[in-house]
């Protein structure tokens, strides 16, 4: 039956009413937690400075055996409690020593939080008042102040480290140098490793494999092969990540040949089979290079071995397929990346839009529209891969244009087999005579 207009007005103004409600409800509960938010960080501002002040008046300091003293000593991290005084002398600690004690923990507490200009009054404070700043405070705000990119604040945090006495372990060198490596400083995070390794301190396989990195990202042959030096001198044992920034590195150079030498000779040296991100490097580089070939024999050497490509690498061999023509080939990896064929696979990689767009408009332009372009649209279609209109309907047209030409060839091909016939049938002068 037919809804009556006011019917339908009523319907309108209820949906219309329904989300207006709604519309107000995710306003209501965005500004109730913003002010939740804000509430809270008061608070525990609030209660920080109040532990501050507390303990920076050594006359009224409480008592260590009250509740809030062993509230704060347990909020306290754990690797602060290894080098702390135990339990059992804390009743026998002096005012200044609370009061250091106390600022450390504190200053550990702001370095997590990241609140540095707080953590380093609380070290300031410390030296006002005689007291030493333990090794384990100065980490935690190296640590937090690597992990933000604030390196100026890390290199000066490890300068009163060593001015004070403090011997740097393996965690503080190690922030350090992935810290410098983040922000591309190399020349100084391999002043570093030297000092390190001056300290008689053995680097581990993934701190040197950021050093790789940094040296691929910037270039630096000279200090890539020192620390591969390294490693070859202290039998820190290479892994996947190492030989993918070897790779990345001369082939960013120009030297491919050697990237593949590295590619062959490093698993067999050490014993370890290349992954996925390792076979992702070669392809990649082999695409930098032009040598389509070789990135294809990579993805062979890849899919027999059972890795798995990612986006980056299946959109490699698209492109390479596209340069030397392999059109169908190009077709299979698209299948295959996007699992739109039941045996193509498991695990879908969302390959990038604009390349498979770009491989339709190129079977349209080699006249495979209807023979390829049109059964992958449609496969796509069906995945519920959005390709845009402009480019469905120039397939479209494609396939229809080379429908025509199909059928006027065939016409004109008939026509002259006809003429043919006619020609050959035709009577000869001497039958005639």
């Amino acid at each position: 039956q037919a809804m009556s207009p006011n019917r339908a007005d009523e319907c309108g103004f209820d949906l219309f009413g329904d989300i207006q409600e709604m519309i107000v409800l995710i306003a209501a509960f965005t500004l109730g937690w913003c002010a939740f938010s804000r509430l809270m960080n008061w608070l525990t501002e609030l209660r920080l400075k109040a532990l501050a002040e507390a303990s920076m008046s050594p006359v009224n300091a409480p008592n260590p055996s009250s509740a809030s003293d062993q509230a704060f000593e347990e909020s306290s991290s754990p690797a602060s409690s290894s080098d702390s005084p135990s339990s059992g002398s804390r009743a026998d600690m002096t005012t200044p020593d609370r009061f250091a004690s106390r600022h450390l923990s504190l200053a550990r507490r702001l370095a997590k939080r990241q609140d540095f200009l707080s953590s380093q009054n609380c070290i300031e404070e410390i030296r006002k008042n005689g007291g030493k700043v333990d090794l384990p405070t100065y980490r935690s705000l190296l640590v937090a102040s690597a992990r933000a990119g604030n390196m100026e604040l890390a290199q000066t945090c490890f300068q009163h480290l060593v001015s004070d006495g403090l011997e740097p372990d393996f965690l503080t060198f190690s922030c350090m140098i992935r810290g410098l490596c983040n922000v591309g400083k190399t020349e100084e995070a391999m002043s570093h490793f030297q000092v390190m390794l001056e300290n008689s301190l053995r680097p581990d396989a993934l701190l040197c494999d950021a050093m790789l990195e940094s040296c691929a990202s910037r270039n630096l042959v000279y200090i890539a092969e020192n620390v591969l030096a390294t490693m070859e001198e202290l039998a820190v044992r290479p892994s996947n990540c190492t030989l993918a920034a070897c790779i990345k590195l001369y082939s960013l150079r120009g030297e491919l040949s050697r990237a593949m030498a590295v590619f062959d000779e490093m698993p067999k040296k050490h014993d370890f089979e290349p992954n996925a991100y390792v076979y992702g490097s070669v392809i990649a580089a082999c695409y930098r290079h032009g040598r389509s070939d070789l990135a294809l024999k990579a993805y062979q050497r890849m899919s027999a071995a059972g890795c798995c490509p990612n986006a980056h690498t299946y959109e490699c061999l698209v492109r390479c397929c596209l340069q030397t023509g392999k059109l169908e080939d190009a077709i299979s990896l698209v299948d295959r990346a996007l699992c739109l064929l039941p045996a193509a696979g498991e695990h879908r990689t969302f390959v990038d839009l604009k390349l498979i767009e770009e491989l339709l408009a190129l079977l349209g332009r080699r006249h495979q529209a209807a023979r390829l372009a049109m059964p992958l649209l449609q496969r796509l279609q069906d995945a519920e891969f959005d390709i845009s209109e402009e480019v469905s309907r120039g397939i479209f047209r494609a396939a229809e244009s080379e429908a025509r030409t199909k059928t006027s060839m065939q016409t004109k091909q008939q026509n002259r087999r006809a003429e043919f016939d006619r020609w050959r049938d035709f009577p000869s002068l001497s039958s005639h005579a």
